[in-house]
C-alpha cells in the first residue's frame, strides 16, 4: 500500500461516488469541500491509500490555524 497526495479531482470524485459512506458525510472529503476550506485560508492535504494503482481509501487533512502561531491537523474521510 502506498499513500499519495491526490491531485486528480475526477479520480477523487469518482472514488467518492463509487464508495458512498453510511453517514452521508462524504462531501467532507470532496474536492469541492477542500476548495471551500482553502478559500477560508485552511491548508488542505488530500491523501489516498493506493494498492496496485487502485484507490482503496481517501481522506483529507485540514490544517487549522490557531492564535500565537499554533495549529492542528484534522481529518475527514
Amino acid at each position: 500500500m502506498e499513500i499519495i497526495t491526490l491531485t486528480d479531482s475526477k479520480k477523487w470524485t469518482d472514488f467518492l461516488m463509487a464508495n458512498p459512506g453510511a453517514s452521508g458525510l462524504e462531501f467532507l472529503a470532496s474536492p469541492q469541500w477542500a476548495e471551500l476550506m482553502e478559500r477560508e485560508g485552511k491548508t488542505v492535504l488530500p491523501l489516498a491509500a493506493v494498492v496496485e494503482g487502485e484507490i482503496k481509501a481517501l481522506f483529507c487533512l485540514l490544517k487549522e490555524n490557531l492564535p500565537a502561531g499554533f495549529f492542528y491537523w484534522s481529518a475527514s474521510s
